[in-house]
């Protein structure tokens, strides 16, 4: 295996696990919008979530504003 080889690998890797992370945090604002339409408290919706309260935050302005 070359030095190009392995490099090919661990960017294939690098770009899995950033897929990951954005997919997981598009599912986390999905529940969050759920649960804020809900009337979930963004006490509740920040716990949940594991977003920051900054995020929930902005996700509920940009729901009822």
């Amino acid at each position: 295996m070359t030095i190009d080889d392995i490099r090919k690998l661990h960017y294939k890797e690098e770009g899995r696990e950033e897929g990951r992370e954005e997919g997981e945090m598009k599912k986390a604002v999905e529940i969050a919008k759920r649960l804020l339409r809900k009337g979930v408290s963004i006490d509740i919706v920040v716990e949940s979530t594991e977003l920051t309260m900054e995020e929930v935050e902005s996700i509920n302005k940009e729901l009822f504003n």
